[in-house]
């Protein structure tokens, strides 16, 4: 179950812990971590408890896979409470992406500076496993690697070519062929990973083009049917661009 894995992920890190680093245990259960002397304890419950963390005061909280929680806003009004806010106490929602849903919008708060999260991104090309050797030299087949490569380049990437290297028998071998799928299980930037994850009537690769432009939309508003015809109304808060 979801809670006996992050039990485990727990269990783990304690044990990982350098010597002079690891609390002692008290008590240990699938629900529980208790360390001795420290009035300390490690807590898990699962996103299918819509009062998980109600029941106790909170100073850091790590919801894993948040974008896939069934009941976000019942957790968040417990676990919101749960948590003071005084210095040394956090949340952290990790997710990967799944779609236009309550992770993206909370994502996009974070990043207009509307809420008091840290808008924090993650792209596969950071993890240095993500590397492949270089055979036979390399060039940029098309414009994504030319511009992933540019990407990286402005971040101070090194090893480029190996990590394209990598991508490319990563799309062929483990995505299908799919680059759509590739961008979804490993996003380079953030509209790639609500996009790529989310179901799309359009081109996502053509979406995520137009989202990079960062232009005005012409309206926002809503499609409605009237009188047996769907129209456009514009609304301030609508749905399409």
């Amino acid at each position: 179950t979801e809670s006996e894995r992050c039990d485990q992920m727990a269990k783990l890190f304690q044990e990982q812990l350098a010597p002079h680093l690891r609390p002692v245990e008290k008590r240990s259960n699938e629900k529980k971590l208790e360390f001795e002397g420290l009035h300390s304890q490690i807590l898990i419950d699962t996103a299918e408890n819509k009062r998980a963390g109600r029941m106790v005061t909170t100073q850091f909280v790590h919801l894993s896979e948040y974008a896939f929680f069934n009941y976000p806003e019942d957790v968040m009004l417990g676990m919101s409470q749960a948590v003071p806010s005084l210095p040394g106490t956090m949340i952290i929602k990790e997710s990967t992406a799944n779609g236009f849903n309550h992770f993206k919008t909370d994502w996009d708060a974070a990043v207009a500076n509307e809420n008091d999260y840290v808008p924090i991104f993650i792209p596969w090309y950071w993890d240095e496993g993500y590397k492949m050797p270089v055979e036979n030299g390399f060039s940029c087949v098309d414009k994504t690697e030319l511009a992933l490569s540019a990407q990286m380049a402005s971040e101070g990437i090194d090893f480029i070519e190996e990590r394209l290297t990598w991508r490319r028998w990563c799309i062929k071998n483990n995505c299908a062929g799919k680059i759509s799928s590739f961008q979804q299980e490993y996003p380079s930037t953030p509209e790639e990973a609500f996009i790529a994850s989310g179901e799309c009537a359009f081109s996502k690769e053509e979406l995520i083009k137009q989202l990079k432009l960062n232009k005005k939309p012409l309206a926002i508003g809503n499609i409605i049917k009237c009188d047996h015809a769907y129209q456009f109304r514009t609304a301030a808060d609508g749905d399409f661009l």
